[in-house]
């Protein structure tokens, strides 16, 4: 998994469940194929936008996003 410090994270109306929370993280899966995230890192120096296949999972723990390896 690749791990960014984040700003802000914006995930695609409508695309995106959140699954679970425990213990401070929070899990999100892309509903349908082609699912968009964009996020500002915390120097919001860089807008980092992926576009996502069905099921991907992303897990937000603080300022921390951690995504699958590969995702670009």
């Amino acid at each position: 998994m690749e791990v960014h410090a984040f700003l802000q994270v914006v995930f695609q109306d409508g695309a995106w469940k959140r699954v679970y929370a425990e213990a401070g993280r929070i899990t999100y899966k892309a509903s349908q194929e082609h699912a968009s995230l964009e996020v500002v890192t915390s120097d919001a120096d860089q807008r980092l936008r992926f576009r996502v296949s069905k099921g991907t999972k992303i897990i937000i723990s603080g300022n921390s996003i951690h995504l699958p390896d590969g995702l670009r």
